[in-house]
């Protein structure tokens, strides 16, 4: 349903952070996690054939980095597959896609902007908006 949503709608330049609420509810396996990236990159893809897509992996959780969730998935796996798809479908001549490392945006070394451990504090947004923008920008002017 979301990524139907973001295909229908018009966009110069779409964001996607992707991962961090299934590996925090356990919703999906690893089996499954890249498949499932791909299809919803793929979905938004056919409203905007051209229009450049940004694919952020999760940002630093310290508590969850190598922690295995419900389905034995770490934050790290999580990235991985993020990066799989992302990496296959820009191999399939998607010229338009690019991939942010959320670990750029936000960092482990940064734990003190996450105000739960998960969430970043309006100081961690000021920071990653910082970091995001520039990348953003020279993203869509590709």
């Amino acid at each position: 349903m979301v990524a139907r949503t973001i295909r229908d709608a018009p966009a110069d330049l779409i964001s996607l952070c992707l991962g961090i609420n299934v590996y925090e509810l356990g919703t999906m396996g690893p089996r499954v996690f890249a498949s499932a990236v791909s299809g919803f990159i793929e979905t938004v893809r056919d409203g905007h054939p051209a229009t450049p897509i940004a694919v952020i992996t999760p940002i630093a959780s310290p508590d969850r980095e190598r922690r295995r969730n419900l389905v034995g998935m770490t934050l790290d796996a999580v990235r991985a597959d993020v990066v799989a798809a992302v990496d296959t479908l820009a191999g399939l001549g998607d010229p338009a896609l690019r991939l942010i490392d959320g670990r750029e945006l936000l960092g482990e070394h940064e734990a003190n902007l996450l105000h739960d451990g998960l969430h970043p504090s309006a100081a961690g947004y000021r920071t990653i908006a910082g970091r995001i923008g520039p990348q953003l920008a020279g993203i869509a002017a590709r």
